[in-house]
């Protein structure tokens, strides 16, 4: 066996290892018991956070590094490579710092990154659906507005509770039901 060979084994090795330690720590702190003052309030794990700042961060300086210390492979396409991840990263926190939503016996106040935020009430909600492919509920009220929740908030037990409580069955699609059902009893999604 090659040295590069088994290089790359083991690059690839790793970086899923860290993929999979960094899912399994996002998921353990949406099962974490939450405190009475963050009871109806829907966050993004303290992850997402520490992920979108490593990347700002680390992406930031290789950009800066790739052209101080000059070689054969810095192009402008990899510094605009490098800062466009740096973007990415800045959009996470971003969306950590904003897209805060609060659940309460009435609505849902929900906020947004690009625009400005909003408040569903219940009784206004035409129809609630789960998207298996962006991992989101959408909520949409008879007004138009609309609500994406995301599937790695924490707090989500106390969102599918109000939803099954609040809003008529039969503006909730068949397909969704289930899964605000597991998710209520802090079942895994299947």
């Amino acid at each position: 066996m090659s040295n590069s060979f088994l290089a790359s084994i083991i690059q690839w090795t790793s970086a899923t290892l860290l993929i999979l330690i960094i899912l399994r720590w996002f998921m353990k702190e949406q099962i974490k018991e939450r405190t009475t003052e963050e009871s109806g309030l829907l966050r993004l794990p303290r992850g997402v956070l520490i992920v979108g700042l490593t990347c700002l961060l680390g992406f930031s300086a290789l950009a800066i590094i790739s052209n101080i210390i000059s070689n054969k492979t810095t192009t402008a396409w990899t510094t605009a490579g490098f800062l466009s991840f740096a973007l990415l990263g800045l959009y996470l926190v971003a969306v950590y710092f904003l897209e805060r939503h609060e659940v309460s016996e009435h609505g849902l106040t929900f906020g947004r990154v690009f625009r400005k935020h909003g408040y569903l009430s219940w009784v206004e909600v035409c129809s609630v659906r789960y998207s298996r492919k962006m991992n989101y509920f959408r909520l949409e009220t008879h007004m138009g507005s609309v609500a994406r929740i995301s599937i790695l908030f924490m707090g989500l037990p106390e969102f599918a509770k109000l939803v099954l409580v609040n809003v008529p069955l039969e503006m909730i699609e068949p397909g969704t039901l289930p899964v605000l059902e597991a998710i209520a009893n802090r079942s895994p999604v299947q």
